[in-house]
């Protein structure tokens, strides 16, 4: 039989490495972490919209930072 110091807040497996939350809750492996925060309502599923969500600043996939004004006419221009 195998012993172990912790045990996992979402599944109960015992475990002797993983992931902490908030220096309290411990858990097995990353899908144990998610798991338990949606059930927490902690973090949940979005998605977000250029046009609507962003408050003119957007960011390309390399993370870098853009920044979209509105001409007078209504058309984007996009400045780096």
């Amino acid at each position: 039989m195998t012993f172990y110091p912790r045990k996992c807040h979402n599944c109960g497996c015992g475990m002797d490495t993983g992931h902490i939350w908030d220096n309290t809750y411990t858990f097995c492996g990353t899908d144990c972490l998610i798991e338990w925060l949606y059930h927490e309502e902690t973090c949940f599923y979005t998605e977000w919209d250029v046009e609507s969500d962003s408050d003119g600043e957007v960011y390309d996939e390399k993370g870098n930072e853009w920044t979209i004004k509105k001409c007078s006419e209504g058309n984007r221009k996009e400045e780096a």
